[in-house]
C-alpha cells in the first residue's frame, strides 16, 4: 500500500512503523484533513443571515449545509447514549437560525406563527410566503407597458399623441 504513496505524504509515514491499514489512515487523516472545532460550525450557523439579493430557496440550502456541518461535529466525539439528543438539539437549533436569519420579517412573523417543528413544513411555509410577497408585488407593481397612440388626419399629419399605460 505504501508503494502508491508519493510526495509529501510518503515523507510523513516514511519514518512511522505502520502495522496496517488504520493505522496509515490514522496519520494521514490527523495530519491532512482541515479540522473545524465545534465552536467554528455553531459560530458559522448561528451567525447566517439571508442575503437581501438571496432567494428563499439558496437560503434553505446554505442553513441544511451549516446545520449539517454543526451537526457532524456535535456527534464527532458524542457517546451511543446522547446521540438522540444531539441529533434533536442540532434540528432545533438549525430551525430556530433558518428563521432568524430570514431577510424577509413578514415570512419570519408568518413561520413562527405556524409553530412548526419538522424544517420541511418550515422551509415550505417561507418558500410560499416568499412567492406570495413576490406575486402581490408583481400585481401592484407588475410589468407595464407605455403605448403611445398618435391620431393622424387624412393626410398622414399627427394631431396629437396621447400615451396609455397598461398591464403587459
Amino acid at each position: 500500500m505504501l508503494t502508491r504513496i508519493s510526495g509529501e505524504p510518503r515523507t510523513a509515514i516514511s519514518h512511522r512503523n505502520l502495522e496496517n491499514w488504520a493505522n496509515l489512515k490514522e496519520i494521514l487523516q490527523n495530519t491532512y484533513i482541515e479540522k473545524r472545532t465545534l465552536d467554528f460550525h455553531a459560530s458559522q450557523l448561528f451567525n447566517a443571515k439571508q442575503g437581501k439579493d438571496e432567494n428563499v430557496a439558496d437560503w434553505i440550502h446554505k442553513i441544511q449545509i451549516l446545520g449539517s456541518q454543526y451537526r457532524e461535529a456535535a456527534l464527532l466525539h458524542c457517546s451511543v447514549g446522547a446521540r438522540q439528543g444531539i441529533l434533536d438539539l442540532s434540528d432545533r437549533l438549525r430551525n430556530i437560525c433558518f428563521i432568524q436569519g430570514l431577510a424577509s420579517d413578514r415570512i419570519q412573523t408568518i413561520v413562527r406563527s405556524r409553530n412548526y417543528q419538522n424544517f420541511d413544513e418550515i422551509a415550505e411555509t417561507a418558500l410560499v410566503e416568499e412567492s406570495a410577497i413576490a406575486s402581490k408585488q408583481e400585481r401592484d407593481t407588475g410589468p407595464k407597458e407605455c403605448l403611445r397612440i398618435a391620431v393622424a388626419t387624412a393626410d398622414n399629419r399627427v394631431t396629437r399623441v396621447r400615451s396609455v399605460t397598461r398591464e403587459a
